[in-house]
């Protein structure tokens, strides 16, 4: 299993980290196209699979490693039929959702998985063994967040 010994907490440590993805030469330097270990579809568009997505290089291993103990949970099928297949994004130069700071996707170390089941502000119906998938590896559920964001899970804390 792929882990994080550690994890950054707060914009200054997420900056060291991961480098400040304003830089101009940032995203050549730290990004990756991570193949998924199975065809995801796209949330917005279901009839669209992917076969990987483009991630921080630090974290897209470990958010492949989560993807594939989600696949082998209960098999590829159980995925489909359920809908625990659908990919809502990775990497994503925008604000955070309420408007204040920049979002973790922003680095590509924040993801959002399934967003039919943990949508942002409501509160998550998200299956445990996709939860413990992102959890077991390091991530942070936003599904556990005050103001619930229970598809997204990000390798950082406190920001």
């Amino acid at each position: 299993m792929k882990t994080f010994l550690s994890i950054p907490c707060g914009l200054e440590e997420i900056i060291e980290t991961y480098g400040d993805c304003f830089s101009a030469n940032w995203y050549t330097e730290n990004t990756v196209w991570q193949r998924s270990p199975f065809a995801m579809r796209l949330s917005w568009s279901p009839s669209q699979y992917i076969g990987g997505f483009i991630a921080h290089r630090l974290v897209g291993p470990v958010i492949a490693d989560a993807l594939a103990a989600i696949r082998d949970f209960g098999g590829l099928e159980v995925l489909r039929e359920n809908s625990y297949d659908l990919w809502g994004g990775c990497l994503n130069m925008r604000p955070k959702k309420d408007g204040v700071g920049t979002s973790t996707h922003a680095w590509g170390i924040a993801v959002d998985y399934c967003p039919h089941l943990g949508q942002f502000g409501v509160p998550s119906h998200m299956p445990e063994f996709i939860v413990e998938a992102f959890t077991k590896r390091g991530f942070v559920n936003g599904g556990a967040w005050k103001k619930p964001d229970g598809m997204h899970q990000q390798a950082c804390d406190g920001y």
